[in-house]
């Protein structure tokens, strides 16, 4: 099967360089990899003496909570079109797949090529995704760590939010749809990637809606998925999520929570293809641990 592994990253960590390494070995593999604009693209030269490895070209500045994650999926995708592949994954530079590549492969046969995307349901606590994108957030609201003042900014948003309500959002609504939320990390088949960038090629207002929304990348593509009719989706409410994805926002005390050797028998007993997020340490003897059958 011909994959391709589209990977979002701010910096070169151990688990992208195993991954890397794992699935170039493969040429009917694809690897492309967004870096972001402010990060030093010499620290990823090294992929370069990979064949089947990608550094994109067209960079964007992906701030916390902000539109530049979206633009930057967008490019991975369009990207990947120039490529020959049947499937794509969408991975961070913290992520390691936890099952050996037959399976992987076998599996997405097994479920034909459906798309492995969450959608929000009784497995997660519900977030209104209407409010993401009602409002133009500031741009205090694109940090991940705040400080006092960008606390009392918010605040005084929150009070006179209604002065900053997205005209676009109201035409949306107005017209019928709405909108979903869910897991930004997905798997596609190379029909629905291609009909989503056929799409955006051609109506420009749909990422002119998400301009200033807030976390936009968990809205966007789920909603444009629901929008354009795709109903090739997997769903299995016996796993911890339809995209197959371990995450563990639980524990603590970082969320999501760092992933060790201590998770591994949790990992794979869990049915997921992918877990995220390990360590910038991470061991080789834990990658091949993960990818040992149960």
């Amino acid at each position: 099967m011909n994959k391709a592994l589209c990977f979002l990253c701010h910096k070169k960590t151990k688990p992208l360089s195993m991954m890397v390494d794992f699935f170039s070995k493969n040429r009917n593999n694809k690897i492309i990899i967004h870096v972001d604009s402010k990060s030093d693209i010499n620290e990823f030269s090294c992929f370069s003496a990979y064949s089947n490895v990608i550094l994109l070209s067209e960079r964007h500045n992906v701030l916390w909570g902000g539109v530049g994650m979206v633009s930057a999926t967008i490019s991975l995708l369009k990207e990947a079109l120039n490529h020959k592949f049947d499937y794509l994954f969408l991975l961070s530079g913290d992520d390691l797949v936890c099952v050996d590549e037959r399976y992987l492969d076998d599996f997405l046969n097994n479920i034909n090529l459906f798309n492995l995307i969450h959608y929000q349901d009784e497995r997660n606590g519900y977030i209104n995704p209407d409010n993401r994108v009602k409002y133009r957030y500031p741009s205090f609201f694109f940090k991940k760590e705040s400080n006092r003042l960008d606390y009392l900014r918010k605040l005084f948003f929150k009070l006179f939010k209604f002065s900053r309500i997205n005209k676009e959002y109201h035409n949306f609504i107005s017209s019928g749809h709405r909108f979903y939320k869910g897991s930004q990390w997905f798997g596609l088949n190379h029909k629905t990637v291609l009909d989503i960038i056929l799409f955006l090629n051609e109506n420009s207002w749909y990422l002119d809606l998400y301009r200033d929304s807030l976390i936009p990348d968990e809205v966007f593509f789920h909603t444009l998925i629901k929008y354009i009719g795709i109903n090739d989706l997997y769903s299995d409410k016996t796993k911890v999520s339809d995209a197959l994805r371990y995450t563990d926002w639980i524990t603590g005390p970082d969320y999501p929570r760092s992933l060790d050797h201590d998770d591994v028998d949790k990992i794979k007993k869990s049915g997921c293809l992918f877990a995220r997020k390990f360590k910038h340490d991470t061991s080789v003897h834990l990658f091949d641990e993960l990818r040992k059958s149960v």
